[in-house]
C-alpha cells in the first residue's frame, strides 16, 4: 500500500506500508500523526506530486486504531485518486 501525508508541512511523503490493514492503522498514529489527514491506495499510476487532502476531510488520522482501520478500508474501497495529481 502506499500512504501519502504532508510531512513535513508543504511537502508531499509518499510511504510504503505493509499491507496488514491492523499494523497500517497503527502506522498511521506515528505518520502522519493523529489529527492529520492522511490517504492511502493499494497502488498508484504514478509518481504523486501534490494531494489535495481538503477534498476528503473526513480522513484524518485517529488515535483510535479501529476507526483508523475502518477509514482505510473505505479508502481502499473507493480509491480519491482525484484527490492526487502525479507527475508525468
Amino acid at each position: 500500500m502506499r500512504l501519502l501525508c504532508e510531512y513535513p508541512v508543504g511537502s508531499l511523503r509518499n510511504a510504503v506500508t505493509v499491507n496488514h490493514i491492523p499494523s497500517v492503522a497503527k502506522v498511521v498514529r506515528n505518520l502522519p500523526g493523529i489529527g492529520k489527514p492522511f490517504l492511502i491506495f493499494d497502488t498508484l499510476p504514478g509518481n504523486p506530486v501534490m494531494v489535495d487532502f481538503s477534498m476528503f476531510p473526513q480522513y484524518v488520522v485517529s488515535a483510535d486504531e479501529t476507526a483508523n482501520a475502518t477509514m482505510i478500508n473505505e479508502m481502499l474501497a473507493t480509491p480519491p485518486i482525484d484527490a492526487v495529481t502525479f507527475d508525468v
